[in-house]
């Protein structure tokens, strides 16, 4: 059975459901990240001047994955020729590769797949060992100026600018075991947020649908008049309503609750009683084959399950009723101290809602 919250319950409560689902969706998707994310570990400027610059050396392929990335781009200053890590393109548009770009070790290849606006990515090859190999890069100056007018007398350098070189790695161990725990905290924090919202969605309550002039509907009339008594009785004592009446609502919702469970129980017994009293069906049991008795007895052993199971709700409403009746006695003797009904009424309550719940998955298995 749901309970509905107050209205100024409600908000909170949801708000900390949509936080937990938001921070378990954040968590896995970090986990992915984590996963295959490279980490910048060193960079230098490459300037067109021909000279050599060195990197640290690389690491460990079996635990560290490294990715030479070159960048940037420079110009020339006499030809205006614009230069990146690929290809050089001239102020009308034609592009020319210019394999002025010297990269070392040799262990170190193109990636072509990402060759892709003057960014070139250099990795090691799987199949050779490149731990404890520094990175050296140069640009060739010679290639570089092999066809550009260059002013005689002229100081200044003959290009502006510089390309960008960077060693970017990914700690296979350090990064799987942060993805695994972010990747867990994100699963529990989903798995939270789930069971939240599925214990705050509104659910469909049960319909009373009682039949007419049955023991169950004289029952629950007889219930709602001593319960209208009891919140009378109440409102004319001195004694605080507020925790008291919620205590009497929620026992007569919960036998709301326990008479649609009898209600369910009775016609499952009365629709299982006709299959099995129609006229001349003894007889037939008796010159069915054995598989034929077999299933008249266990649709006459459903019957009686459904039949106690009505009986056993009928009485708990009974019993929720003397609980009604005998509320205004207990008023007079307990106004000195309401803290005690108040325990009672929640002691009853909780027991008829087990009882509930218990008889909900009755009527599931049943087919009620």
């Amino acid at each position: 059975m749901s309970r509905k919250q107050p209205p100024g319950r409600a908000w909170p409560a949801w708000t900390l459901t949509a936080l937990l689902l938001v921070s378990g969706g954040a968590s896995l998707r970090e986990a992915a990240h984590q996963q295959g994310a490279y980490r910048p570990r060193a960079r230098v400027e490459l300037p067109p001047d021909g000279e050599e610059r060195q990197l640290p050396p690389l690491r460990s392929d079996g635990r560290y994955q490294s990715r030479v990335i070159v960048s940037g781009s420079f110009r020339g200053r006499y030809d205006g020729v614009r230069y990146d890590a690929l290809e050089g393109l001239t102020q009308w548009g034609e592009a020319h590769p210019h394999g002025c770009l010297e990269v070392s070790p040799s262990v170190l290849t193109p990636v072509e797949s990402e060759a892709r606006s003057g960014r070139r990515v250099f990795t090691p090859d799987p199949q050779m060992d490149a731990a404890g190999q520094p990175v050296r890069v140069r640009l060739d100056l010679t290639r570089l100026t092999q066809d550009m007018y260059l002013p005689e007398g002229e100081d200044a350098p003959a290009f502006e600018g510089s390309l960008t070189v960077e060693v970017w790695e990914r700690d296979r161990w350090a990064q799987t075991g942060a993805a695994g725990g972010l990747g867990l905290l994100g699963v529990l924090l989903l798995s939270a947020g789930a069971v939240r919202v599925r214990r705050q969605w509104p659910r469909r309550r049960l319909r009373l649908r009682l039949a007419r002039g049955s023991e169950l509907a004289r029952q629950m009339d007889r219930l709602r008049q001593r319960r209208e008594e009891a919140l009378a009785a109440l409102s004319r004592s001195a004694l605080p309503e507020a925790s008291l009446k919620a205590s009497l609502l929620a026992l007569d919702a919960a036998a709301q609750e326990l008479a649609v469970i009898a209600e369910a129980h009775g016609r499952a017994a009365g629709d299982l009683f006709q299959g099995a009293a129609a006229p001349g069906s003894e007889d037939r049991t008796r010159a069915a084959s054995p598989a034929a008795q077999a299933a008249w007895a266990r649709v006459e052993e459903a019957r009686q399950e459904a039949r106690r199971g009505y009986e056993e709700h009928l009485l708990a409403l009974q019993q929720i009723e003397m609980t009604f009746a005998a509320f205004p006695a207990r008023l007079a003797r307990v106004l000195r101290n309401p803290v005690e009904e108040t325990e009672v009424l929640t002691q009853v309550l909780h027991r008829e809602l087990e009882g509930v719940e218990e008889a909900a998955q009755t009527v599931r298995v049943l087919g009620g």
